[in-house]
């Protein structure tokens, strides 16, 4: 039985090799069969791909035929044309000959009409210059009689003006008149108690009025009697005030236009669709400010809810390198927004006339710009409208982001728009597809365009037509110079990815390789307090500055005659108030002194990318797909 059981083994393990060996030409087969296969796919793919390249070589030959076939066409129609001219030619060379000899004598006959026409036409060409001369005559007549009209109505004007002026006056004079009498009773009061016990002496204070008709204040209970017997003593506000409404030259710059409110106005410094924009001085302070013009006449409501849109997010953003409102001057036709003036051109000018910039430039001018759209981002406005011509520099270099006229304000970052805003050029695919859309990414790829241009000097996508420049941005078919730095390049294929998910975010940019030499003078982003005591800290430094800030301000202001009383009676954070607008410009030159518009810095070296991209990130706030860690 033992033997036996051992041939069994000995047979099984024959057929188990020989199944081994079958099994193995059966891999080999399947190899070669898969091998197979994939050849026969690629071939199918090379067939396809050549009936593909036939099918289109043979609509080009279609076509080609067809045209040929129309020229021919063409061709024919121009011979049988050609032919019915040769024959009407003949024609006419026959009808020239047979009139040719009458023609002679008509030509004569002709000739003598014509002179006896003109005989005629000298004569009524005569009375006609007789009856113009009369006629203008008579519109000088007419137009010295509506200049007369014009004069009187303008001196009547005048004459209103000096009216008011004088009851404002009397009622001055009466009110300087209550004042004293005041000051009397008070004086006769402070008699009267000096010979009383000690215990019974009171002391009545003296009220302050305050005009209803200027911008002064008229209390004079600190003078004492006899001063307030002397000349007064106008502070700059009320010289202003008195000879806005004395002054004959002031009055017709008013006018004329040459004069907005408070505000000097000079030459033009640009233009838009729908305003001009002009340089102006502000008569008190002495400060320069850009004045934004607008037809209220060319406004339809859509543009009633931008405008008002604009105002109000600029009235509520605060930045150095954001343009800052002053303050909003209306009158019966037109808008005027006095806004903060920067003086160095901007960027597209720039790079048209001097070229690309240098990598540090670059480096410094991107910075201030991604600082300007966090701090937008975090307050939750959407700039929309982010290009070359809408940065502009400063005097001293600092950047500005200006022109908030397609601006939006969300209620969080994950509200979807479906306005298409903005330059084409700058416009992310998403806006091009007529989808929803959110805010962030699109004002994060118009920065990734703003910077391929800082750095190359070019745009990343052009085209002729905007059916092209469409079918551009939606591929993202760009192509970065190889002497762009690394750093850099890495930075802008971050950004201009046509999914806005996968985009970089604000925070990511900040932390990127190329930005980490770069040194604030302020910073970015509010850092998280390490302990409530840090945070207590931090908020007692802040309002310490502002109070010092706003020490400093409150000086300058009763320089200028402008007291705590018109800053009670004027609400500041009213743009349309004129003291608001002195208040802001004053804030901001303060600011400017303590070094609010200072530029980055870049180091020359960073000792530990990794190191210093954590401590970057270390503090912000950062973005995720789905939801924001504060």
């Amino acid at each position: 039985m033992a033997r036996l059981k051992g041939i069994n083994l000995d047979q099984l393990t024959e057929e188990f090799n020989v199944l081994e060996n079958k099994i193995t030409e059966l891999n080999s087969k399947n190899i070669l069969l898969e091998a197979m296969l994939e050849e026969a796919n690629r071939n199918v793919k090379i067939h396809e791909t050549k009936e593909k390249s036939v099918t289109e070589e043979r609509n080009a030959l279609l076509a080609t035929v067809n045209k040929l076939q129309l020229a021919v066409q063409k061709q024919c129609d121009l011979r049988v044309a050609n032919d019915t001219l040769r024959s009407d030619m003949a024609i006419l060379k026959q009808q020239r000959q047979r009139t040719a000899e009458d023609g002679e004598a008509e030509i004569q006959r002709l000739l003598s009409e014509m002179e006896a026409h003109k005989e005629s036409h000298k004569r009524e060409l005569e009375t006609v210059i007789q009856e113009c001369r009369k006629q203008v005559e008579k519109a000088h007549k007419e137009g010295y009689t509506q200049l007369q009209a014009k004069e009187v109505e303008v001196k009547e004007l005048l004459a209103q003006k000096d009216l008011e002026l004088e009851e404002m006056n009397r009622k001055l004079e009466e009110q300087e008149k209550r004042q004293q009498n005041e000051l009397l009773e008070l004086k006769i009061e402070m008699k009267e108690s000096s010979q009383m016990p000690a215990g019974q002496i009171t002391i009545a204070s003296p009220k302050l009025h305050h005009s209803l008709y200027s911008l002064t204040d008229s209390s004079d209970a600190e003078q004492e009697g006899d001063e307030a017997d002397g000349p007064p003593c106008l502070t700059p506000l009320q010289k202003l005030t008195m000879d806005m409404h004395k002054d004959d030259r002031i009055i017709k710059e008013l006018v004329i236009g040459r004069r907005v409110g408070f505000y000097k106005v000079r030459g033009e410094i640009g233009h838009g669709t729908f305003s001009r924009v002009k340089l102006a001085f502000h008569a008190l302070t002495k400060d320069k400010v850009a004045l934004k013009i607008l037809d209220k006449t060319r406004f339809d409501p859509q543009a009633q809810r931008l405008l008002s849109r604009e105002v109000s997010n600029m009235n509520s953003l605060q930045h150095p390198n954001v343009i800052r409102l002053y303050e909003v001057v209306e009158t019966s036709s037109r808008l005027y927004l006095v806004l903060e003036y920067a003086g160095g051109g901007d960027l597209h000018n720039k790079i048209c006339n001097e070229g690309k910039l240098s990598d540090n430039i670059c480096k410094i001018t991107f910075s201030q710009i991604l600082s300007a759209i966090k701090y937008m981002h975090n307050n939750n406005i959407i700039h929309r409208d982010l290009k070359a011509e809408n940065v502009l520099f400063t005097s001293s270099g600092c950047i500005k982001v200006a022109d908030f006229g397609f601006s939006k304000q969300i209620s969080n970052r994950n509200d979807a728009l479906d306005t298409f805003c903005g330059s084409p050029p700058y416009a992310a695919p998403e806006l091009f597809k007529d989808e929803y859309y959110l805010g962030p990414p699109v004002d994060v790829w118009a920065m990734g365009v703003l910077l391929f241009f800082m750095v190359t000097g070019t745009m990343p996508f052009r085209a002729d037509t905007m059916g092209k420049l469409r079918r551009c941005v939606i591929q993202g078919s760009y192509s970065i110079p190889p002497w762009v730095p690394g750093p850099c390049q890495r930075l802008i294929r971050g950004i201009l990815k046509a999914d806005p998910m996968e985009r970089y975010a604000v925070d990511q940019m900040l932390g990127c390789d190329w930005l980490l030499p770069v040194e604030f003078p302020w910073s970015l982003a509010s850092l998280e307090p390490a302990s409530p005591l840090q945070s207590l800290l931090d908020s007692d430094s802040r309002d310490l500055v502002e109070e010092e800030e706003t020490e400093e301000v409150t000086c300058l202001l009763e320089k200028l005659g402008i007291t705590s009383a018109h800053l009670r009676n004027n609400q500041l954070n009213d743009s349309r108030s004129p003291v608001t607008g002195v208040y802001r410009i004053l804030l901001h030159r303060v600011q400017n002194r303590r070094g609010c518009d200072s530029l980055p810095v870049v180091r020359g070296m960073v000792r530990d990318p990794k190191r210093e991209g954590l401590r970057a990130y270390r503090g912000l706030r950062h973005t995720s797909k789905l939801c924001v860690l504060s």
